[in-house]
């Protein structure tokens, strides 16, 4: 839940530590979600959200967790109704909602367990960024590219000779000009030098089966690079679902690339049809590994270099052509298989890290449920 630096207000405005935050509005699979204000800091929160001040003689903790088991139970969509088109629960009706309060040595344990839980979630969860976190520098070090000293200049000058293609102030940034001084210590080649790009489209009217498997921007995930498709109705197909993508291909988000929403797609995403807001790269030069391609195009470096090439306010996207002028680090065979045998590993204890910690969490959230039931006695 996000919270937001207050303006001069009158004190009760401040969230109050302790308090417990329901969402009360949103679509009905998001009311209800609850959390405990635990912060040193001045805060309010918007209208979507009810205030709970819970009782001295009662764990705040435990209230939030019995919201939580409720809202995922369904038990608030249940209690919604429409306004201003969207779902909610007013005030009344949340006060109404009976909780089920166990003696207070059991919610102490209650308690005490789901804490326990959500501290190795935590754990977990943080021992799997850490392994992502680190593959910039492994792959640095692993190219024996040496990083320079950060440049945070607001102010800069550029000769003209030097700005002939791009005369806006972002892409000459000192920032993007370390870029280009860490790549050239090492043989690099622009990417529309080792891969072409695929032309091939889709189109639904030609398409005979009801639906289509579509990759969109949002399914690719900026964090792991791991790709989803969502099932969609061919009579219904977005403007975009026009291109055709085949098993080994490599997609780009053109649009805010610098997220990172890039993926290697495997067997299973044969014949699935992504948005046009994905570049395909499909043909890759024999001496370049598609793998060590895909970590390549993920790195910061790589990442930094389509930030720059981008162009547009809120949405910043990048075109084909520019993206094909990013440069990219070509080591020695051993070494690409090296580098993406090693980010694959990372890759993969960082994905069983977050399944662990999400089924030990999942389970302690079940255990509770039960406990919870053969202990309570319902009460206002």
């Amino acid at each position: 839940m996000q919270f937001a630096y207050a303006n001069p207000c009158s004190e009760r405005d401040y969230l109050q530590y302790g308090e417990v935050l329901f969402n009360n509005t949103n679509s009905t699979s998001l009311v209800g979600k609850s959390v405990v204000f635990r912060e040193h800091i001045s805060a309010v929160c918007s209208n979507h959200v009810t205030r709970l001040l819970v009782k001295d003689d009662i764990e705040p903790e435990f209230v939030e967790t019995v919201l939580n088991m409720l809202q995922r139970k369904g038990y608030f969509a249940r209690l919604c109704t429409n306004f201003n088109n969207q779902a909610g629960i007013n005030t009344t009706t949340l006060s109404s909602v009976r909780l089920p309060i166990p003696p207070e040595s059991e919610r102490e344990k209650l308690v005490a367990a789901m804490d326990s839980a959500r501290a190795e979630r935590r754990a977990k969860l943080a021992e799997a960024d850490a392994l992502l976190a680190g593959i910039d520098d492994f792959l640095l070090d692993a190219l024996g590219i040496a990083a320079p000293a950060e440049d945070t200049r607001r102010v800069f000058a550029v000769r003209g000779q030097f700005a002939a293609n791009r005369i806006d102030p972002h892409f000459h940034s000192p920032d993007f000009a370390r870029i280009g001084e860490m790549l050239s210590q090492v043989h690099c080649e622009p990417l529309g030098k080792l891969a072409t790009l695929s032309k091939e489209t889709w189109n639904p009217r030609d398409h005979e089966q009801p639906t289509f498997r579509y990759i969109e921007i949002s399914t690719v995930s900026p964090q792991t690079g791991e790709a989803h498709w969502n099932e969609v109705l061919a009579s219904e197909a977005p403007s975009r679902a026009r291109m055709q993508v085949r098993a080994d291909d490599i997609i780009v988000s053109l649009t805010r690339p610098h997220h990172g929403s890039i993926a290697h797609l495997g067997p299973e995403f044969n014949g699935c049809i992504a948005s046009t807001g994905f570049a395909v790269i499909r043909g890759v030069a024999e001496y370049v590994s598609r793998e060590y391609l895909w970590c390549a195009l993920r790195a910061k470096f790589c990442l930094q270099q389509m930030r720059q090439r981008a162009s547009g306010g809120n949405y910043p996207a990048i075109t084909e052509s520019e993206l094909e002028n990013v440069l990219i680090p070509v080591p020695d065979a051993e070494t690409q298989g090296y580098v993406a045998d090693e980010i694959g590993r990372r890759r993969e204890e960082a994905r069983r890290l977050r399944a662990e910690a999400e089924a030990g969490w999942e389970g302690a959230k079940r255990w509770f449920e039960v406990q919870l039931l053969d202990t309570a006695k319902m009460v206002r």
